[in-house]
Formats: structure tokens, sequence, C-alpha cells
């Protein structure tokens, strides 16, 4: 796919022509030719923010005018602009770089060397604007593509990926570790795409592929399954025989923290039509946090079927389960959490706890381990995480039983002993829920 864009600014039919199918051919760039109407090519500017621009003094206004009044107007961007002039005067090349121009070339111009002066000012431009460690293109960049893409006429997606949790893998592996784990991903993604479509950054941990309609099921698909088969690879042996990785809180809390997943959310205009990038990218970022609310690797698409009535709402994670035999200390998380926003329920028999998942469907289960000796938690969080229908469930842990490691190979996602401060407990909820 042509990553940048570039605006000829000329009256000049056949030299323009020639300049575009130049930049096309041996500079990868998508070319806009456009006549001298100002009001035109500034909105044109304004809206698509071509990378590099060129003016030719063929045009009714003198070129000095147009390059000071870009940068006057256009605000919070600053794209190369070369002037193209038949003149080899000096003064007149001062003049056009005092008023904004980054370069003067004086025609006529060796095709070659045009092509070579181009891809040097691209060349920078791209070092500007590639992500540090994997060397691709930067949030403006991808914005522009994707806005590009809408203002064509054919069928296309966009798909944002990222990896879950990223950021507590660091905290255990480091930034080295991390670090490549981007890379080895934005390899993998780089070797299922093809000419045509786009990678690049939306962010600094996340990806978005532009790609076409028709091949975004089957590549986010693709894209998952490679991910998931070398994903194990960047943990010790002991952490992919145990399946997870801890993470220490405070006072002596321990997190559970799966083997890091991927998520995928693709928006298209196969099933509705876009006006600007602002509305695909709010879709998109919505589509992806119902994807990334699905335990494991996950991609959603924005078909129809995600909006059925009956279909379940992962945007909004607010439901609480409480199972805390002690009555007044369930009473107090309750009240808390309500005040909090969230919906809540209390059970105080272990019996119930399932009858209760299935009718009130929470996304977190806060549960008491049971008394010392019984510990009937242990087994009914066994239970829970060994049965897929449950796999939404996150559950906290809270018990007199100072075994951390016992209670997160129980399936417990958060090891957390009485006595507790209620403010620590309302602290992981919000870790846990409001992502």
């Amino acid at each position: 796919m042509q990553i940048l864009s570039t605006l000829i600014v000329d009256d000049r039919k056949e030299m323009s022509v020639k300049y575009k199918k130049l930049l096309s051919t041996y500079c990868s760039c998508y070319v806009k030719i456009m006549p001298s109407q100002p009001s035109e090519f500034y909105e044109y500017i304004e809206r698509n923010r071509p990378d590099l621009i060129f003016i030719s003094d063929s045009i009714s206004f003198e070129p000095e005018k147009v390059c000071k009044k870009i940068r006057e107007v256009i605000l919070n961007y600053r794209p190369i602009i070369v002037v193209l002039s038949k003149s080899e005067d000096i003064h007149d090349k001062i003049r056009a770089l005092d008023s904004g121009a980054d370069d003067f070339w004086s025609e006529p111009i060796d095709s070659e060397e045009f092509c070579a002066r181009t891809n040097a000012h691209l060349r920078r431009l791209i070092e500007d604007k590639s992500n540090r460690i994997t060397k691709l293109p930067t949030t403006d960049v991808t914005i522009k593509v994707i806005n590009r893409n809408i203002l064509s006429d054919g069928q296309w997606a966009v798909l944002l990926i990222d990896i879950d949790y990223l950021d507590e893998y660091g905290q255990i592996y480091g930034n080295i570790a991390t670090n490549k784990m981007l890379q080895t991903y934005a390899a993998i993604i780089r070797a299922s795409i093809n000419k045509d479509d786009y990678l690049g950054h939306l962010d600094s941990t996340n990806f978005v592929v532009v790609t076409s309609a028709i091949k975004a099921e089957k590549l986010s698909s693709f894209i998952k399954y490679a991910f998931d088969t070398v994903a194990n690879k960047f943990y010790t042996e002991k952490d992919v025989k145990r399946g997870y990785i801890t993470l220490e809180g405070d006072e002596s809390t321990g997190q559970r923290i799966p083997i890091v997943s991927t998520s995928i959310g693709v928006v298209t205009n196969k099933y509705k039509n876009y006006d600007s990038y602002q509305q695909v990218l709010n879709e998109l970022i919505s589509i992806h946090k119902l994807a990334k609310a699905q335990p494991g690797s996950y991609s959603l698409i924005n078909n129809p079927n995600i909006s059925a009535e009956n279909a379940i709402d992962f945007s909004l994670k607010n439901k609480i389960l409480i199972m805390e035999e002690d009555a007044a200390l369930a009473y107090l998380i309750s009240v808390t959490l309500n005040m909090q926003g969230y919906i809540t329920e209390a059970v105080g028999s272990y019996e119930v706890v399932l009858e209760k998942i299935d009718s009130f469907y929470p996304d977190l289960l806060i549960l008491d381990s049971g008394v010392l000796g019984e510990e009937r938690g242990f087994e009914l969080c066994k239970k829970i995480k060994s049965d897929d229908s449950y796999a939404f469930l996150k559950i906290i842990m809270s018990t007199i039983v100072h075994d951390k490691q016992k209670v997160l190979k129980s399936g417990a996602d958060l090891y957390l002993p009485k006595p507790y401060n209620i403010r620590d407990l309302l602290s992981w909820v919000d870790r846990f829920l409001r992502y």
C-alpha cells in the first residue's frame, strides 16, 4: 500500500502527469494533482494532510505566497514543501525558502534526480514517523491511511490488534523481553499481509492493519493462530508448565496473570458507510473492547450479528457476585462497591453460587475460601475455572489461608489474604473491571 501521500499543485497537464507517474512508480506515493484554485487545494490540504507538496511556478499565484499561506493556516501539521521553478536565480530560491518551502528545484530536472531527491525527503519523513521498537509508521500516518481509504470507492477493513497482559508481562520479564515480543508480533503481522495492505501503530503497543474487506476475517484468524503458536516461547519453562505468572501486589497479595493472548477488533465498510476517520476509530475501539473482554485470543468484526437483541454486552463490566459467609463483611463490601457504581449480589452459601452465576451473570466473583480446614471455596474455584462456559468470570479469593500458590493453583485470578483493607479490595476490583 502507498503509505505516504503527495500533492502536486501545477497548471501544466503534461508535466504534472509525468511527475505523478514518477512518484507512483519509483517513490511509492499516493499522488493527487490539483490546478491553481487556492480555496480547493487549501481545503484538500487541511482535510487530507499530504506528506509532500510540490508547488509549480506555472500556477497563477506566486509559489512564495502559497507556501506562506500553508504555514500560516494549517495548524499542528507540517508537510514538506518543494517549489518547482523554471528559474535558477539565487534570489528566487532564497525567497521561496524564506516563505516556508523546504526545497527549491530548478526545471528541467532529470527524472532520476527528481526521484532521488524525493526519496531523500520521504526517507527522513518515514524515520521521523516510525516507532523506534518496531520501525512501523506511527499514529498520524495510520490516521491518514484510514482517512484515504474512507474516501476511496472500494470495500476496506481496519484491524486494531494488541497483546493482552503485555504490561503485566513486562513487570515480570522486563522491557527488553517486552520489546522483543512487540517486534516478533510486528513480524508475524507483516508476514501475514501483502504489499496492498498497510501495517502501522495506533499507539506504541498496538497495531493497525488496513486491508480489503474480503480478507479481514481470514487475516485476523491467521494472526491469532500465529501469535498463539509463538506466545509460550517468551516464558520460562516453569511458567509455561504452570500456565500463568504471578504478579506481586500490596500486603502480600498475588495476582494470577494468564499467558499473553491477542485481541483483534475489525471495522469494515461492508455493512455501513463512514464519513470520517473519527467514526471509524470510535467504532474500532469499541469493537476491540468487546473482543478484549473475552478470555484468550479473540477477534470480533462489526457485522450486523453483534448488535442482536440477545447478544451479551461486554463493553460495560460492572456486575459483581460476593460469596462471603460473614454477613456483616458481605454487607460492607456490597455497599462500598454500590457507592462506586457497581451492581452487586451477595450470597452466604457455596451451594447457590453456580446457580447465581447463571442467573446474575457477574463479571467478577469475590469468593471467600471458607473456614480453615473446610476451605470449600478452593474446590468451587477449581470447578468454575475448569468449565469453559465460565471463562469470562474473574475471581478474587479472599482467604485466611496464607498460601499464595495454593490459591492461585485453584484458578483464582487474585490472592487476597484476610484481614484486608476494604480500599485495597476496591483498588483490585477497579483494575479488573475498569480497563
